[in-house]
Formats: C-alpha cells, sequence, structure tokens
C-alpha cells in the first residue's frame, strides 16, 4: 500500500513539476522536439508558449497553409505521447508522436494554393476526418477520405477525385478516383516520408492517346499511367 502512495505521489509531484517549467517555454520549441523543420514543415513568425502558440504563414513544403494555432496537450506526455493540436486554420486535427510511431488523426478542412501535386494541376485538397497511424516503420491504421479538386489536363474536363483512405501494405493510400471513372490517383505515403503518385486516365481517342504518351504516359491494362515517386 505505502508503495503505491508513493507512486502516486511521484507522479502528481511529476506532473506538477513538468507544468511549472512547460508554461513558459517558447512555442518554438513544438519545431524542435516534434522535429517538425526536418518534416517540411515551416512558419515566419511562432509567437505564445507550447500550450497556445500561433505560427504565421505555415508551409508544408511547397504547400501555403496560412496562419494557424496550435497547443500541446498535457495529458499525454505523462504517457510518453505528444499530441500536437490544431485549434485554428484551414485545417484542425492533431499530429501525434511517441517513441512507438507517429500520427494523425481527426484531420478536416482544405488546402488550397498548393505549388503541384505533378502531374495535376490541383486547385484544392480537401480533407474529410483523416487518421493515419505509422509505428514500426510502416501503416498500421488509415481512415476518412480525401477530395481533390483538379483542373482540365490530360484530356481530363477537370472536376473532383475523391476517395478513402487505408493502409496498403506499408504505406497509407489514398485511393481517388473521378465520379465518371476517366481518371484514378492512388497516392502512397510511407513512414520515411516516401511517396509514389500513380495517375491513371482512360481515353480511346488517338490523339489524346498521342498527348498522354508525349507527356509520358505509358500504356497499361487499366488506362494510360503516369508515375511520380519522390520525398516530402
Amino acid at each position: 500500500m505505502w508503495r503505491e502512495r508513493i507512486n502516486l505521489w511521484l507522479v502528481l509531484f511529476l506532473a506538477v513539476l513538468t507544468l511549472v517549467l512547460a508554461v513558459s517555454l517558447p512555442a518554438r520549441l513544438l519545431f524542435d522536439v516534434a522535429g517538425l523543420d526536418e518534416r517540411g514543415l515551416t512558419a515566419r513568425t511562432v509567437s505564445g508558449s507550447v500550450w497556445s502558440a500561433h505560427l504565421s504563414d505555415v508551409r508544408v513544403r511547397d504547400v501555403a497553409v496560412g496562419d494557424v494555432e496550435v497547443g500541446l496537450a498535457f495529458w499525454p506526455l505523462l504517457l510518453g505521447e505528444a499530441r500536437i493540436e490544431l485549434a485554428s486554420g484551414p485545417v484542425q486535427g492533431s499530429l501525434t508522436l511517441s517513441p512507438g510511431g507517429f500520427g494523425v488523426s481527426g484531420l478536416n478542412g482544405q488546402l488550397t494554393g498548393i505549388a503541384a501535386i505533378p502531374p495535376l494541376p490541383v486547385a484544392a485538397l480537401g480533407l474529410e476526418d483523416v487518421s493515419v497511424r505509422f509505428g514500426e516503420g510502416r501503416c498500421i491504421a488509415a481512415a476518412g477520405g480525401a477530395r481533390l479538386t483538379v483542373g482540365a489536363a490530360f484530356g481530363l474536363s477537370g472536376g473532383e477525385l475523391a476517395g478513402p483512405a487505408r493502409c496498403d501494405g506499408d504505406a497509407m493510400l489514398l485511393a481517388l478516383t473521378a465520379a465518371d471513372g476517366s481518371a484514378r490517383l492512388d497516392a502512397r505515403l510511407w513512414a520515411n516520408s516516401r511517396y509514389r503518385l500513380a495517375l491513371t486516365v482512360a481515353v480511346s481517342d488517338p490523339a489524346r492517346i498521342a498527348g498522354l504518351e508525349a507527356a509520358g504516359f505509358r500504356a497499361t491494362p487499366a488506362g494510360h499511367q503516369l508515375v511520380v515517386e519522390g520525398n516530402l
């Protein structure tokens, strides 16, 4: 019994000590501890504390996100997990990091001003309750869906490609299709930030096929396909 009481007081003491020490910690510490810079997330200015911070002109690689309000959740820290809540901005949800992995939860919102998702002319990316968890270098859970608004290109009339998120082997897969079935984009992301985009377009007109092949598409049983790979 006395050991249980000592352990309880020790936990409470550490919790209070952590709170006292962290109240005034600068928000910039979020970037250093979570390695957000290394993951391609930058901000022009960072103000406030780790519990309530304002980030201006946030960018994720080439994607302009805008101003975002974030904060570090306290209680998950006692379980060895850092959870960064996105309280306001174009996208809401949370980013979680722990010794066993990392992920995002409940992402909702829309990103515009995307420089490019090769090879598509992207106008906007909508996220619908997207949650992804990576552990031990692989995708272990994924849910939600996304909508990609694209302009006319490669014989496409423009419109939306939409579909669910799920794990596919070690990768997270967004399988986005056009409503009329004329195009499909399989977007895969691995834990090491490697990605693979495979755009497949179904066409039969010889002139359009020639245009696709001139742009780098190759014939497959499902249609003409262009694959782009890289790292975020």
